[in-house]
């Protein structure tokens, strides 16, 4: 039976929250033409119009997530930090240093570029993280998990200069693993402010460091003094965890 439709209760009181979570920007792309933003249903029954269960986003994406081209566990995280998260990730970029490129479809997924003698083959991966809170934040350390995926045919109130604390290595782990970072000295985060981090993820193989030229869907942990931030999934050398493939008919 087909998921009935119902009309969305208080709907301009409830899209004026979803707008506010989100602070009149898509949470996926940043696009900030919010008279156009359409209420997606996280769980994809249109019946359920718990507050908790609705996410604003931007057409382009809403589409996106119809089609099945962004996974619903990476928009399920999305909600829960617009809900729930002190800490908020403001972006991810690449460093200029490093061989890797951000994609145009996905804020958080980046793609080995021409490898070039005077780069990075490593991803060095620039987090800039914002405090909502009214208290100072401290950052101890952060862990990192990621999916081993199957490869082949397939607002400032003052201008000022945001430079990143430092640059902490972190070894890509085998599946099933984590790594850890520890950060030789704890990082405060004024309350209301911003720091950014930047981290080198490393593959090694044979106890040498190689290029990662496979797909990977990595998830960051930051571990501070009260709670674990997670980032949202950082996808390398794809912007999904559904594996594609390319069809080829032999002659």
């Amino acid at each position: 039976m087909a998921k009935q439709r119902k009309s969305i209760p208080q709907l301009l009181k409830k899209r004026s929250i979803l707008q506010k979570e989100i602070e009149s920007k898509c949470p996926i792309c940043d696009s900030s033409d919010v008279e156009h933003f359409q209420i997606h249903h996280i769980d994809e029954n249109p019946s359920n119009n718990n507050i908790s269960n609705l996410l604003l986003i931007c057409p382009t994406c809403h589409s996106k997530i119809t089609k099945g081209d962004l996974d619903r566990i990476y928009i399920e995280q999305l909600k829960y930090q617009v809900l729930n998260a002190k800490l908020k990730l403001i972006s991810v970029e690449p460093s200029k240093i490093c061989s890797w490129t951000k994609d145009s479809n996905l804020k958080t997924a980046f793609w080995l570029d021409d490898l070039h003698d005077d780069k990075s083959f490593n991803p060095i991966l620039t987090f800039t993280i914002k405090n909502c809170g009214n208290s100072s934040e401290l950052l101890e350390g952060v862990s990192l998990s990621a999916n081993h995926l199957p490869s082949g045919l397939s607002g400032i109130p003052r201008a000022y200069e945001l430079k990143s604390i430092g640059r902490y290595p972190i070894e890509l782990p085998r599946p099933d693993e984590n790594s850890t970072a520890k950060f030789e000295n704890q990082i405060v985060i004024p309350a209301n402010d911003f720091c950014k981090i930047e981290l080198e993820v490393i593959n090694k193989f044979q106890g040498n460091a190689s290029p990662i030229t496979t797909r990977k869907a990595l998830r960051f942990t930051f571990n501070s003094n009260e709670l674990n931030f997670e980032i949202p999934v950082i996808y390398l050398n794809c912007n999904s965890e559904d594996p594609t493939y390319a069809i080829v008919l032999l002659s």
